[in-house]
């Protein structure tokens, strides 16, 4: 209920995030600071030698009614859905992809992204969301289209040229890759300055 959700908004309680977008809620919507504890991928241990040049993923669970705006641009690009698998085969399937896509809504800094970023293959995504700011998603500015009407017209080209030479975005996303093997550390990091200042508070 209502009172229920103002009472708990009211209780002196730590608030936390897992991403900058969603600390930027929490302060925007509930008046409250919350500190950022974000997850980091598990390093891939499955890995296929070749990649298909072809082959375009995305995220069956988010987004997915999105596809066929892509495929009427694209028609003879493969896109498959990352839905109803094991670990093991999400990650021989990011390791055989040329790209990523990621056209759902972010609430924080969802995995896949990241998790193809440890088998270097690049990401396209809507800024919708965490997907909007830069501190969750440091893609580059080319990598991340305007959530707009228009979003599949500006989105499309960029993923023909991704297909057509993948060179400028594997080093436009080298930032990005280094970013995401630093999460682990961030994560200890985090943890130890959220139990301090539990332990300060207590």
């Amino acid at each position: 209920s209502i009172q229920y959700a103002e009472r708990t908004v009211r209780r002196n309680i730590n608030f936390g995030t897992q991403s900058f977008y969603g600390q930027g809620f929490v302060r925007t919507r509930l008046g409250r600071d919350a500190f950022q504890l974000t997850d980091f991928p598990r390093l891939p241990h499955v890995r296929t030698e070749s990649r298909d040049p072809n082959l375009v993923l995305y995220n069956g669970a988010k987004g997915k009614w999105k596809i066929p705006d892509l495929q009427a641009l694209l028609p003879d690009v493969n896109f498959m859905p990352i839905q109803g698998m094991t670990f093991d085969e999400v990650c021989q399937l990011l390791s055989r992809a040329s790209l990523y896509v990621e056209i759902g809504h972010l609430p924080g800094r969802d995995r896949l992204a990241r998790e193809a970023a440890n088998y270097e293959t690049p990401t396209v995504l809507l800024a919708r969301g965490a997907g909007y700011c830069w501190n969750d998603f440091p893609l580059g500015e080319k990598y991340r289209i305007p959530y707009t009407t228009d979003w599949a017209s500006r989105m499309a080209p960029v993923i023909r040229e991704v297909l057509n030479d993948p060179s400028e975005i594997h080093k436009a996303q080298e930032h990005f890759r280094e970013w995401v093997s630093n999460e682990p550390a961030r994560y200890n990091n985090a943890m130890d300055q959220w139990i301090e200042s539990v332990v300060v508070r207590s």
